[in-house]
């Protein structure tokens, strides 16, 4: 479950967004293939052929075929770079893109290799997954385990065993909750601790508790918003059962 949580995490609106930059930072982006001769630098090798093709055609996402050399000579071009298995090619939209030839191989050993092809039918870039930083590794790997990819069908299965793990959490959950709900009455099983254990906490322990609390918060905002609501619900009954307590009349507490 903290492996599906902390894969998920990537695709989120918020927490997605804090862990790019905090990828950034660190230096864990994953590598990306040159896809525009305009992008790069000037003084590289391939300046002055960008804004046309082998046969002269521009761009022309109408055409059938991709534009210069085609699909076919791309992808053979790009093989000669030991591409192995299935591959995505993406076609060039402009005069200056290229044929991007990506493996599409998820599974154990990952095949992500990805070769640049020009329009003229040469190579300007390419990107091993070796060469990958660490990071960028244990993220791609993450994301295909949590998309029941990287070891095919074993994968799948133990998904599918974990979501039914998952089902049966939240069932047991509730049915927990209601053998031991405040109406119930005779025996209890489990009774909550009583409000105020936290201040027999060591003070130690307690600063590093709020601080790991804090930082999971802002990391993934969603959370440290219903935390947030929580507490603040939480501090709310406490002074409503303090002031019960404390009525004319009302029996003193245990």
């Amino acid at each position: 479950m903290l492996m599906l949580s902390a894969t998920g995490l990537t695709w989120s609106r918020l927490a997605g967004a804090n862990v790019t930059e905090a990828r950034a930072v660190l230096s864990w982006t994953t590598p990306t293939i040159l896809a525009d001769l305009a992008q790069e630098e000037s003084g590289g090798g391939h300046d002055g052929h960008g804004g046309h093709d082998a046969t002269g055609e521009a761009a022309d996402d109408t055409l059938a075929d991709g534009p210069g050399v085609g699909f076919q000579q791309a992808w053979e071009v790009a093989a000669s770079q030991d591409l192995v298995g299935g591959v995505e090619i993406t076609r060039p939209t402009t005069r200056s893109a290229t044929y991007v030839v990506q493996e599409v191989d998820p599974g154990w050993p990952t095949q992500a290799d990805a070769v640049s092809v020009d329009l003229a039918g040469r190579v300007v870039d390419v990107v091993r997954f070796d060469d990958y930083p660490l990071a960028a590794k244990l993220a791609t790997w993450g994301i295909d385990l949590h998309m029941g990819t990287l070891f095919g069908v074993a994968n799948q299965v133990a998904l599918v065993l974990l979501a039914a793990g998952i089902v049966a959490m939240a069932a047991m959950g509730y049915r927990m909750w209601w053998q031991r709900r405040p109406t119930r009455g005779g025996r209890r099983l489990g009774r909550p601790a009583r409000r105020g254990t936290w201040r027999q906490v060591h003070p130690g322990a307690l600063v590093l508790v709020v601080a790991v609390a804090l930082a999971v918060g802002w990391f993934v905002p969603l959370l440290g918003l219903s935390l947030l609501g929580f507490l603040v619900l939480d501090a709310v009954l406490g002074l409503r059962a303090g002031r019960a307590t404390r009525a004319p009349g009302s029996p003193t507490p245990r």
